[in-house]
């Protein structure tokens, strides 16, 4: 079974200890710093990465994190402060597997960018090439 979650609510113990018992949990995390997030994701309430960070470390590694790959004003996943300081979370997570992805129907806003495959492919090729396990899917 899996179960697909944005990872907010994780470090509430019963939803912790739920997703324990699942075979795919799959965890959210689409930027690096807390100004990304509210770039692309525009979370409600007190959303902090830092504590989502915390969160994921406590599944030990066994889960499937999962990450879309876009441009938008003011974010572009290939760009260097947003990829690098991703990579250092999955490097410091290890998570099981990493499914990357990108926008994949029409859009609400003017100025979204997809990626490629290929591309996506060549930003976390040093990632692959460390050993991690990654799905991409454009």
């Amino acid at each position: 079974m899996s179960v697909l979650s944005n990872a907010t609510m994780i470090g509430r113990k019963e939803i912790y200890d739920a997703l324990r018992k699942v075979d795919k949990p799959i965890l959210k995390l689409d930027a690096p710093s807390d100004e990304l997030v509210r770039i692309i994701n525009h979370p409600q309430g007190d959303y902090h990465v830092e504590d989502v960070v915390r969160n994921l470390a406590a599944f030990d590694g066994d889960f499937i994190l999962q990450t879309m790959f876009l441009r938008a004003p003011g974010f572009d996943s290939s760009s260097p402060e947003v990829l690098g300081p991703w990579m250092d979370i999955v490097r410091k997570l290890r998570p099981r597997e990493i499914m990357v992805y990108t926008i994949d129907r029409p859009v609400p806003g003017e100025g979204l960018g997809k990626f490629s495959g290929e591309e996506m492919r060549s930003l976390v090729q040093p990632l692959i090439d460390e050993g991690f396990k990654i799905q991409i899917k454009s």
